[in-house]
């Protein structure tokens, strides 16, 4: 079976368990399986969060078959994957005063951040980042400091008239952090740093694994899979995967660098959100607190901190205490991703 034709049965299958509907073929659409606007909507946000891949409406336009939309996502990726970039751009910098940077967590891409992204001052430069290699070809970073690295140097290559403001959701938090430090230390201005549901299992150790990260530990796969693992980790980004094991490989080395970084004390003025699902993490993230740091509970779990309509103005809230502007004026809901 060729990569299209398994993205093809892993979109039906999710759909299936999705809405309960069995069974679900690649040659269906989803008027044919009878799913709402709103239904539709939600099944796309279950596909970018679980497997990774960058899909929208435009994808779905004109109720194509799943096996068509498949076909499209696999060009769409074979196309960007011998361009080798892990930066996505929202709205060009040129001329804006506020330029707001947006780090994905392990094992998710920059369209994660589309519901926020819509909701955020059509005044502020937005850029997204997400693990080299995810989208296109890249030689791997092994590290938090590696990744922090390059997101503060393509920050610093811009056009430093801005004022810039950095929004990372879970080990993507650790990355915003660490390149808030970078970029302050050569005095490029950064207004403020928000994380979102960044989970610590200790005040200075991450979590061991992206399912305890959810608050619940998972027992280790046998050792053949973890073998596998270990394999597909070590060379993914240089090679392409079909787009689920992909996924996994590219959050399971995320998820190592985090396990090796020992985050220290936050920026200043940095705002951590943390859902109710990790609660316990506030007295955790009190310890490291600075002293302009605020921590927000917000509803939900961890995985939905980015979609959820209260989850998504507590973050708009969050980012509008750092801008000079209003936040009266939101983005198009129909923004076209564009990589650079």
């Amino acid at each position: 079976m060729g990569s299209t034709d398994k993205l093809a049965v892993a979109i039906a299958e999710l759909c299936a368990d999705q809405f309960d509907i069995s069974p679900v073929h690649p040659t269906d659409s989803f008027d044919l399986l009878g799913l709402s606007s709103l239904q539709v909507e939600q099944f796309l946000r279950e596909v970018r969060r679980r497997l990774g891949v960058d899909i929208g409406a435009a994808d779905v336009a004109g109720n194509p078959p799943i096996a068509a939309i498949a076909k499209q996502l696999q060009a769409r990726r074979r196309s960007r994957f011998f361009k080798p970039t892990s930066t996505v751009v929202f709205r060009e910098a040129a001329g804006q005063p506020v330029h707001i940077h947006l780090i994905a967590g392990a094992g998710a891409t920059a369209a994660g951040f589309i519901p926020l992204v819509n909701v955020l001052p059509v005044t502020a430069a937005i850029t997204a980042y997400q693990a080299r290699g995810f989208e296109s070809f890249g030689i791997p970073e092994w590290t938090t400091a590696q990744a922090a690295r390059r997101i503060a140097s393509s920050i610093g290559r811009a056009d430093n008239s801005s004022l810039h403001i950095l929004v990372g959701h879970s080990f993507g938090g650790y990355l915003a952090a660490e390149t808030t430090h970078r970029l302050r230390a050569k005095g490029i201005p950064v207004a403020g740093t928000v994380l979102i549901d960044s989970v610590l299992r200790r005040p200075d150790v991450a979590v061991a694994t992206e399912s305890s990260a959810a608050g619940s530990p998972r027992t280790p796969p046998p050792l053949a899979e973890r073998l596998r693992m270990h394999a597909l980790v070590a060379i993914a980004g240089p090679i392409r995967f079909d787009a689920k094991t992909h996924q996994a490989a590219m959050g399971e080395r995320w998820i190592r660098a985090q396990n090796r970084h020992r985050l220290g004390r936050l920026p200043d003025r940095t705002s951590v959100l943390v859902t109710d699902e990790n609660s316990d993490q506030v007295a955790h993230w009190e310890k490291l607190s600075a002293r302009t740091s605020t921590i927000t509970r917000i509803p939900g779990n961890h995985h939905d901190a980015l979609h959820g309509r209260r989850q998504v103005a507590a973050i708009r809230d969050a980012v509008g205490a750092y801008l000079p502007v209003s936040l009266a004026e939101v983005g198009s809901t129909n923004q076209e991703l564009r990589s650079r």
